[in-house]
C-alpha cells in the first residue's frame, strides 16, 4: 500500500524541483485517462513552473512534449518564462528532425537534421 501512495505520488504529484535559484513545481498534462479507472494513461507534457507576485504562473526549466506513442516530440529549456539554450525538435520515431537555439526569447539560430552541436 505505501508504495502504491509513493508512487502515486511521484508519478502524478512530483517532487518540488530548483532551477536557476528557483523552487519550482512539476505540472503534467495528459492525452487521455483510462477507461476502467480515472488514471492517466498517456502523458502529453511535462514542464516546471514558479508563481510570481501577481500570481501568474512562469515556466522554468526543462520542457517536454510526448506523443502518444510515448516518444518524445519537443524538448526546450525555459529561463524565467522565455525560451532559451536548445529547442530540439523529433518525429513520431524519434529521429531529430530539427534543432532551434534560442538566448533570452529570441530565436538566434535554426539548423535542419542530422544535426551537430556546435
Amino acid at each position: 500500500m505505501l508504495a502504491c501512495a509513493l508512487w502515486f505520488y511521484l508519478t502524478f504529484i512530483g517532487l518540488h524541483s530548483v532551477y536557476n535559484g528557483r523552487r519550482v513545481s512539476r505540472k503534467t498534462q495528459w492525452y487521455a485517462y483510462s477507461l476502467v479507472l480515472p488514471i492517466p494513461v498517456s502523458r502529453y507534457s511535462v514542464y516546471y513552473v514558479y508563481q510570481d507576485q501577481p500570481g501568474d504562473w512562469i515556466r522554468e526549466g526543462p520542457y517536454a512534449e510526448y506523443y502518444r506513442n510515448g516518444n518524445v516530440r519537443l524538448e526546450r529549456y525555459y529561463l524565467h518564462g522565455e525560451q532559451d539554450g536548445k529547442e530540439s525538435v523529433f518525429n513520431e520515431y524519434g529521429n531529430e528532425m530539427f534543432r532551434t537555439y534560442w538566448a533570452q526569447g529570441k530565436q538566434v539560430r535554426r539548423i535542419q537534421c542530422p544535426c551537430v552541436d556546435p
